[in-house]
This record gives structure tokens, C-alpha cells and sequence, in this order.
């Protein structure tokens, strides 16, 4: 009989080096500045913290709370910025993860995790759109979420309920935006040949963040923004953090982008 040979399509070293190669993470020496000082400023703060508190500057509640803050960030960090070192498919799946996580929070916080049939519509959406991106389908990126929301309007309405129909629709929506499509962002990110500054520029801006609005809520802070929401959010906080977030971003984001036209005024 005849021998049937089936040709294996290989996958194109360039897109396979940008995929799933770790050995130029550090090509760009914004990636490696950016790891350095991460890592230095964890180190950093965890001194501070422990040298405060130990000639009594701080009190018992202000050092767990200081504590709390760093070990988060300890744990996140590599999480966060593993994957990004490590290739852009694993930067990929992370952001999916994330988006899947983040989703499943807002459905429990929301009440949304009840009405399962939209829930899946969401969680399906957030799969297509990683297909989307790993398979660099900017066309079916953008369609994304216009069906995702026909979809959600039409399993809606086989609850034949009415009563509430445009807040389920509505909650569908914004959580598939949010969590699916606006981190889907992040994610589509990696398809660029010089992504990790970008993607770790995005990381330690919103790390930073964080740092900022807390120092300048403890210093400048007097005025509560929303007390019955978040009662520790203050006016000084945010503004201080938007102010020196803007600054860290402008500062470097100019080494990020030099010599493209993004860092041209």
C-alpha cells in the first residue's frame, strides 16, 4: 500500500524566540533597570519598616499595615513580572489568568456569579479574546466585544425574567470590558517586538501607584473622598499620585519609547 507522509509545519524561529525565549528578557536595559529597581525598592522598604518599628516610630497597627502592603507586593511581583521575562505566550496566558481572577471577584462582589448562563458568555469571551491575541487576530480582537454583548443580550432573555433584564445585561458587560477586553489590552501588548519595557513600565507604575497615593494620603490627606466606599481614600492621596505617577511615567517612558514617535512631543 501507499505510505501517506504527513509534513509537519514548524513553527518560525523568530515567532518561536518571541513566544517562548527567555534569553534576550534582558535586551533592553530599561527591562533590567526596571527588574533592579523593583527588587532594591522591596528590599528597601522591608528595612525601613523593620528599622522604624524597631526604635519605635511606628505604631503596632501602622507596621502591620506596612507589612501587609510589602508582602503583597513580594508575591506579586514575580508573579507579575515572571511571565514577562520569560516570553510573551507566558505573558499571554498570565494576563488571561488575571482576567479570569479579576472577573471572578467582581461577579462574587456583585452578585453576578448567580446568573451562570452570563457568566459563561463572559469567561467564553475572555477565551476568545486570548485566542485573539495569541494568534495576533487584531480584526477579531476589535469584534470581540460587540459580540460578546449581542450574545449577552440573547442568553438573557431565554431566563424569560423581565424583571431586571438591563441590570444582568449591563453587569455582563462592564465585567467582560473591564476584565476582558480593557486587560486584553495588556495582553495584546505582547505582540510587540520590544514588549517587556512596555508591559513592565505598566507594572511599576501601578506598583508605584499604590506607594504614592499612600504617602502623600498620610501626609497630605485630610479630606475623604468617598467614606462610605473606601474610607481610606483621600483627596491628597489621589492627587499626590497623580502627580507623581504622570512624572514616573513621562520619566521613563522616555527611555522606553526612544526614538519612536511616542516619545516625540
Amino acid at each position: 500500500g501507499s505510505v501517506r507522509r504527513c509534513d509537519i509545519v514548524e513553527m518560525d524561529p523568530i515567532a518561536r524566540e518571541r513566544l517562548f525565549g527567555f534569553r534576550h528578557a534582558f535586551d533592553s536595559p530599561v527591562t533590567l533597570w526596571i527588574t533592579i529597581a523593583v527588587i532594591a525598592a522591596l528590599l528597601i522598604a522591608s528595612i525601613i519598616i523593620w528599622y522604624l518599628h524597631a526604635r519605635g516610630r511606628t505604631s503596632d497597627k501602622l507596621h502591620d499595615e506596612l507589612v501587609k502592603r510589602v508582602v503583597s507586593w513580594a508575591v506579586m511581583t514575580p508573579l507579575l513580572l515572571g511571565p514577562v521575562l520569560l516570553g510573551a505566550a507566558w505573558t499571554i496566558l498570565a494576563v488571561a489568568i488575571l482576567s479570569i481572577l479579576c472577573y471572578r471577584e467582581f461577579a462574587r462582589a456583585t452578585g453576578f456569579f448567580r446568573y451562570r448562563s452570563l457568566s459563561i458568555v463572559v469567561v467564553l469571551g475572555i477565551i476568545a479574546t486570548t485566542f485573539a491575541i495569541a494568534d495576533h487576530w487584531y480584526g477579531f480582537f476589535v469584534a470581540i466585544p460587540p459580540l460578546t454583548m449581542v450574545l449577552l443580550a440573547m442568553v438573557a432573555i431565554l431566563r424569560d425574567e423581565p424583571r431586571g433584564y438591563t441590570q444582568r445585561v449591563g453587569l455582563g458587560v462592564i465585567g467582560f470590558l473591564l476584565f476582558g477586553h480593557c486587560l486584553g489590552h495588556l495582553g495584546y501588548m505582547a505582540n510587540d517586538a520590544d514588549f517587556r519595557p512596555i508591559v513592565m513600565l505598566i507594572i511599576l507604575t501601578v506598583e508605584l501607584n499604590d506607594v504614592f497615593a499612600y504617602i502623600a494620603g498620610k501626609t497630605f490627606g485630610h479630606r475623604k473622598i468617598t467614606p462610605q466606599t473606601s474610607p481610606n481614600k483621600t483627596l491628597g492621596g489621589a492627587l499626590g499620585a497623580l502627580v507623581l505617577t504622570t512624572t514616573l511615567v513621562s520619566t521613563v517612558g522616555h527611555f522606553v519609547f526612544a526614538g519612536s514617535g511616542v516619545d516625540t512631543p
